[in-house]
């Protein structure tokens, strides 16, 4: 049986940013809303410094 896929530009597959990890607790519906919004900055603030670290190692790469 042949199935049909429909592709669509709504998913870009970006491996430069840290999804988060995901725990039991996420689908326990006992997590507040503020813990989520905690866990979620804190991914953000990873991604911004893995980004700067890149820019970094980069520059220095380059002027040396």
């Amino acid at each position: 049986m042949k199935k049909t896929v429909y592709q669509t530009n709504l998913y870009n597959n970006d491996h430069t940013r840290f999804g988060g990890r995901i725990f039991i607790s996420d689908f326990d519906r006992k997590s507040s809303l503020a813990d989520i919004t905690d866990r979620i900055i804190s991914d953000q603030c990873f991604d911004r410094e893995c980004e700067q670290n890149a820019k970094n190692r980069a520059f220095h790469q380059n002027t040396q």
